[in-house]
């Protein structure tokens, strides 16, 4: 006789505090706010939407390649939430291009078009970011993947890379100021695989 094993429900923690707010101020401040209570059924229908497209994609998620990821889980849950965001603007000097630039509305993206490919197109961007396949490890280099030693690099170092580059040719630094104002920096890490 065959029988049903069913998984239990746990229940969903409302946040992961790792201490930079006190408990009590996520628990029971944050929520009497009324910019909390303005959002919060735009906030349930983005997670009844997403919850939907989980439940549609979970079976393929972790066979879906980067690319794949990106097209079929990432922009969609960016969309959902309403993130305006350029895919794969390129970035002068980098050995790896950021999958994202995000802006704070349409205007704003569209007003950075045309620097794309110059260190001003990243004046107006709120942030960069970076995509992996599903199942990808974020906290180690991968030995035997792609045949590029920055594809297969820890995702830490990739986006910190980026990031710094970004940084440093905003600011027009050379590599030279950039290792000063590093702790423990050194000429030449910006071109090169550490």
């Amino acid at each position: 006789m065959s029988r049903s094993i069913h998984q239990l429900a746990l229940p969903l923690e409302t946040h992961r505090n790792h201490y930079l707010f006190s408990d009590h101020y996520l628990n029971e401040l944050l929520p009497r706010q009324a910019v909390w209570r303005d959002v919060e059924a735009e906030a349930e229908k983005a997670l009844a939407a997403i919850t939907a497209l989980y439940r549609q994609k979970a079976a393929v998620l972790p066979h879906y390649n980067e690319p794949q990821t990106e097209e079929h889980w990432i922009r969609p849950v960016l969309d959902i939430l309403g993130h305006v965001y350029e895919v794969q603007p390129p970035l002068p000097k980098a050995l790896g291009t950021p999958d994202y630039a995000f802006f704070a509305d349409e205007e704003a993206r569209q007003s950075a078009a045309p620097a794309l490919g110059q260190a001003r197109y990243w004046e107006t961007a709120l942030a960069v970011g970076d995509a992996k396949r599903w199942d990808r490890p974020l906290d180690k280099r991968i030995v035997d993947g792609a045949p590029d030693a920055f594809t297969n690099a820890n995702p830490c170092y990739q986006i910190d890379y980026i990031f710094d580059l970004i940084v440093y040719q905003v600011y027009g630094l050379t590599e030279e100021e950039v290792a000063v104002e590093e702790e423990g920096g050194r000429p030449g890490h910006l071109t090169k695989q550490e």
